[in-house]
């Protein structure tokens, strides 16, 4: 995940900040640890308060990862409904969940009534850009890697 965490602080550089598995703020008793916040540059780099729901511009979650840290093995099933649920409700207007093992990007947009209502499926050999920086062209072969 280092590879992905450098490439998309390269990519965002000076546009917004990438947060890498820090907690985000959706509500009270409610800080995820999603792989990659790309969020709004804050003055104060966050340091007296963790980014809320106004300032997250996309949430990338890779579907290995949860693998590793609780030694179970979720189906990308999780990602698509407990976590986007979650940020669905939460107002997140975009949530990528990588496929590591299908090497694909799920996108997840328009969130209404805690569903996301648009998603699409992506490949390794296609670029994207977030709807909230279109500048911004992300490959993703390198966050498949």
């Amino acid at each position: 995940m280092d590879d992905g965490g450098d490439y998309l602080k390269a990519l965002f550089a000076n546009r917004a900040k990438v947060r890498v598995q820090l907690p985000i703020t959706l509500a009270p008793g409610s800080e995820p640890e999603p792989d990659f916040a790309i969020v709004r540059i804050d003055e104060n780099r966050y340091s007296n308060r963790h980014p809320q729901p106004q300032d997250v511009l996309l949430l990338i979650e890779v579907a290995d990862s949860t693998w590793k840290h609780n030694g179970s093995k979720p189906a990308l099933g999780g990602h698509r409904t407990h976590k986007a649920q979650i940020y669905a409700k939460a107002g997140i207007g975009e949530y990528w969940i990588v496929n590591i093992k299908k090497r694909q990007v799920v996108v997840l947009q328009d969130p209404q009534d805690g569903l996301y209502q648009s998603e699409q499926t992506f490949t390794e050999n296609d670029q994207i850009a977030p709807l909230l920086l279109p500048d911004v062209v992300v490959n993703l072969r390198y966050l498949i890697l």
